[in-house]
């Protein structure tokens, strides 16, 4: 893979204030910058955010007639999100890489999540594979670049400011766009809060959402509130198509920071700039 940047994208003098800066960042985001799970967790949230959900997967679930419907959505999210942390994971073990090494390093790093991402048999939760969902080859390809796009823009971040420094970049985009996602700072919030009002309904306050809430009929998985509430933790990917029908009709969608009092989302024009480097120019889709 070849980088598709071959000027440098941070000034070298600069580096040294990024790290730092990028330390503080994290930590007022909500997460420990040392905590090399944590990054991982939140770098696949990231990454699958980047090259996977706000792809042409976007169009063909927004469009009128859906090709990828709110269960499938949501399940095989998680289900790319967990790829994509044990690739991150399997990595980086061992002792840590050399900084000339870490280069190589992500770009096999990313190789392999654009192999995984793009692969055509790649199975969603629906049973549908990519190329099935795809339609045809062009809207494929159109797919397959857009992932390439941003894992080469990775590659050529990771070579000049380490594949350490890299994903937490990844993270802190993640903790500011993405989280009420699973594995975001919010999510064990929002699925305690979702959990409550599955067990009280008149927490939403909202007659609608009460008399929705009363006359659904959960099924088998979520029959034992504790025992969803468990699920959810672990993953959307976990649950049945039915199980997470039922948590998109009985709001978890819904539920915004305020909800479960934690503070609102970041707001990612206040960022600081070096967090766009994560992303590479928008390209348009068909």
């Amino acid at each position: 893979m070849t980088p598709t940047h071959s000027q440098p994208l941070i000034p070298h003098h600069q580096l040294a204030c990024l790290r730092i800066e990028l330390r503080r960042r994290a930590i007022q985001l909500g997460f420990d910058p040392d905590d090399q799970e944590r990054i991982f967790d939140l770098a696949a949230v990231a990454i699958t955010h980047l090259a996977w959900r706000s792809s042409s997967i976007k169009v063909w679930h927004a469009a009128p007639s859906s090709r990828i419907e709110n269960t499938t959505m949501m399940r095989t999210t998680a289900a790319i999100t967990r790829r994509i942390r044990r690739l991150l994971i399997e990595n980086r073990t061992g002792p840590g890489p050399t900084q000339s090494s870490m280069a190589m390093d992500a770009a096999t790093l990313f190789d392999a999540v654009t192999a995984t991402m793009t692969d055509p048999q790649l199975r969603l939760t629906d049973g549908r594979t990519l190329n099935e969902l795809a339609f045809d080859r062009d809207q494929l390809d159109a797919f397959t670049d857009h992932v390439r796009r941003h894992a080469d823009q990775w590659t050529a971040l990771a070579d000049l400011v380490g594949l350490h420094t890299a994903e937490l970049m990844l993270a802190a985009r993640a903790a500011t766009t993405c989280r009420r996602w699973w594995l975001g700072p919010d999510w064990p919030y929002l699925v305690e809060e979702f959990t409550a009002r599955l067990k009280d309904p008149a927490r939403w306050g909202d007659p609608t959402m009460v008399t929705c809430l009363r006359t659904l009929v959960p099924p088998p998985q979520a029959a034992d509130h504790e025992h969803l509430r468990e699920l959810l933790l672990a993953g959307p990917d976990v649950l049945d198509a039915d199980t997470a029908r039922y948590c998109l009709r009985a709001g978890i969608g819904n539920l915004l920071p305020h909800d479960y009092n934690r503070p609102p989302d970041p707001r990612l024009d206040q960022q600081p700039s070096f967090l766009v480097l994560v992303e590479p120019p928008p390209a348009q889709y068909q």
